[in-house]
This record gives structure tokens, C-alpha cells and sequence, in this order.
């Protein structure tokens, strides 16, 4: 079976392409479409980005592109996994109990002493002296004359109501940049400065991706892409076939800057 540098040289051979042409369609640099074909992974970036570049030049040649990721050694190495200690919940001991039943009986001898010294001055004369004779004469409450009795006057400050404090509105905690492809589209995306996707999203397709502080975004196709910014709806990025370089913070978004690492072009 070929390797995966010579099946990549015969394929665009057969086509009669010269790495200066693919370099023109799929915007790889040529050094790193001839370290691909000579197999020198030493002078190749991170397996994240050459596996987009397979896709995109397998795709070009015609040729299978899990058949030729299959090839590419470094993407088939599975990391080992460290075994995750299990937590054990810990129970509530005697002391917790003994603390919640002290408390109710505060809260209970509290509420006594409130209700008995707030609740004697408003009980009637009658019940206030039942202890003393029967015949002792009923003190009955004396209302004022009619006529003393005046509207109520309320000052202005009474009578209006302080408006509530306007919270100031809140910053967001977090970048979410959600992407929708309405037509086929390569991205390149770093998530605080760490790389996590290179490929193509086809019509229909969605991707999120989430960060502290921010999203980077290479588009192939910027007229091909429909963002959603911390839930606010951008819009298509570009024009059709348009390249586009964009970032994403909590609240703001730049174009045409530079990459925070280095990548395909």
C-alpha cells in the first residue's frame, strides 16, 4: 500500500498540478504541501492543523479523505487516560443535628418574648383587669368631635415614590460564538489561544465554541457563515469566496487581524 506522501505526489501528478497550483486553491503554503509528499512531519505544525490540510488537499485530488487521514500517523495516536478518583459525599454527623435543635429552640424562645411584650399593650381594658371586680364601671375609648377631624395633608416627598434604581446592564462572563453554514465553508478556530477545529462545514451544519476571553475565526467562505455572538444574531461575515480573519471578545468583535498563532493561510 502507498504511504501517504506518495499517494499524495501520484494523485496530483496524474492532474497535472504543480504545488504552486494547489497552494492557489486550497491557500496551504507550498513548504507545507511538500513536507506532506516528502513526509517530513518534523517541519509540519500541530496534527490540528495538518489534518485540515489533508482534508482540503484530499478533497482537491479526488481522493477519500478518511482513507488518506488514515495514513497521516500522528492522528491515529490515542492519548492515555488517567483513571478519575471517585468523591465520596460526606455525611452529616451528631454535632450538625445538635447545632439545628439548639437553634429552633432560640428561634422558638425569641418568638415568646416578642409576642408577650408586643401583644399587652393592645388587649382590651376588660381582659387586662380580669382579676378585679365585676362591678368596676367599663373604660369606653372617646372619639373626637366631628368637627375636629381634618383631610389628611401629605407633603410631596410623602406622596411621591422614589423611582427603582436602573441595575447597570450585565457584562458577559464568557465569549459564545455559534456558527451556521448556509453554504459549504473551511474555519479555522482558536479558543483562547488554543486551537480546537480546522475543516469544512457544509450547508445546514452548526458548531459552537465557548471561551473566557476569545474566539479567534479564519472563514473560507465568509459569505457562507452566519454568526451568533453571545446570543446576538451577526449575521453572514462577508461576501461569497470572501477570506476572512475575525475575533471574538465578550462584547465586541475585530476584523483582519493577526492571528494569535500561526496557521494556514
Amino acid at each position: 500500500m502507498a504511504s501517504l506522501g506518495q499517494r499524495l505526489r501520484e494523485a496530483r501528478e496524474r492532474q497535472g498540478l504543480n504545488l504552486g497550483d494547489v497552494e492557489a486553491s486550497t491557500r496551504i503554503r507550498k513548504a507545507y504541501l511538500a513536507a506532506l509528499e516528502e513526509e517530513d512531519y518534523a517541519s509540519l505544525p500541530h496534527p490540528t492543523f495538518v489534518k485540515g490540510f489533508l482534508k482540503s488537499y484530499a478533497t482537491l485530488l479526488g481522493l477519500e479523505v478518511q482513507e488518506v487521514l488514515g495514513l497521516y500517523p500522528q492522528l491515529n495516536q490515542r492519548p492515555v487516560l488517567a483513571p478519575v478518583a471517585r468523591l465520596e459525599r460526606p455525611g452529616l454527623g451528631a454535632g450538625f443535628w445538635v447545632a439545628g435543635v439548639a437553634l429552633l429552640a432560640v428561634v422558638a424562645g425569641l418568638a415568646m418574648y416578642l409576642y408577650s411584650s408586643y401583644s399587652a399593650p393592645w388587649m382590651p381594658a376588660s381582659l387586662q383587669g380580669a382579676g378585679s371586680p365585676a362591678s368596676q364601671e367599663e373604660v369606653l375609648p372617646t372619639l373626637p368631635p366631628a368637627s375636629a377631624a381634618a383631610s389628611p395633608t401629605f407633603s410631596a416627598s410623602q406622596a411621591s415614590l422614589s423611582s427603582p434604581a436602573l441595575s447597570p446592564t450585565p457584562v458577559p462572563q464568557s465569549v459564545e460564538v455559534r456558527g451556521r453554514a448556509i453554504a459549504r465553508s473551511w474555519l479555522w478556530v482558536i479558543v483562547d489561544s488554543t486551537p480546537v477545529f480546522t475543516g469544512t462545514l457544509e450547508a445546514g451544519q452548526e458548531a459552537t465554541w465557548v471561551a473566557q476571553e476569545k474566539v479567534f475565526m479564519r472563514v473560507g467562505n465568509a459569505g457562507g457563515m452566519v454568526i451568533i455572538h453571545n446570543g446576538r444574531d451577526r449575521g453572514v461575515l462577508g461576501r461569497n469566496g470572501q477570506v476572512l480573519d475575525v475575533q471574538w471578545t465578550k462584547d465586541s468583535m475585530y476584523f483582519d487581524i493577526n492571528p494569535p498563532l500561526p496557521g494556514p493561510r
